[in-house]
């Protein structure tokens, strides 16, 4: 039988310690992680600021491809997608995937809705080429009862988001 030398002690104990930890943080993170998304505020919030940022990149595509882009809204409230003038799904980066979300079928979006949608003028929400916001309005998303107004400024595109924990503002990002 071979004999453990006095350097082997310190590095099995090392292992052990390091893998008991991995394991700790791997229970806490699967009980900390759903339980954070399961909150409604923080659940609504983060699909309201993602709504704002890809708004901001469907404008962004206008300007850089030199194309009308809208955001459609899909029926009941589930979600939304960027298509082109000619109607096709519009790729925003480079993971080549159309921008389209679905709220229901989203994990960490389940139970939020586009509530309404409510332009300034008929028409869908479109940037041009420019990147103008050809019809501004509110899009209200909601979780149950609580709602979030995320507002588009017509021509400039600006975006602004209430009810949120602390307001959110195109120009503050």
């Amino acid at each position: 039988m071979q004999q453990k030398t006095a350097t082997e002690t310190p590095r099995t104990f090392a292992l052990l310690h390091f893998a008991s930890f991995l394991a700790l943080s791997t229970l806490i993170a699967a009980i900390a992680i759903p339980a954070w998304f399961g909150q409604g505020e923080v659940t609504l919030e983060r699909a309201a600021i993602l709504l704002a940022r890809d708004l901001r990149a469907v404008q962004n595509h206008a300007v850089i491809s030199g194309r009308d882009i809208e955001l459609s809204f899909l029926p009941e409230g589930d979600g939304y997608r960027a298509i082109d003038e000619l109607g096709q799904d519009v790729v925003l980066y480079s993971d080549g995937i159309p921008l389209a979300r679905r709220y229901n079928t989203d994990g960490v979006f389940q139970g939020v809705h586009v509530h309404s949608v409510s332009l300034e003028q008929r028409g869908p929400l479109k940037y041009d080429l420019n990147g103008f916001a050809l019809n501004g309005g509110q899009i209200i998303l909601s979780l149950e009862e609580e709602r979030v107004i995320v507002t588009i400024s017509s021509e400039s595109g600006w975006v602004s988001i209430d009810g949120l924990s602390k307001p959110w503002r195109d120009g503050e990002r």
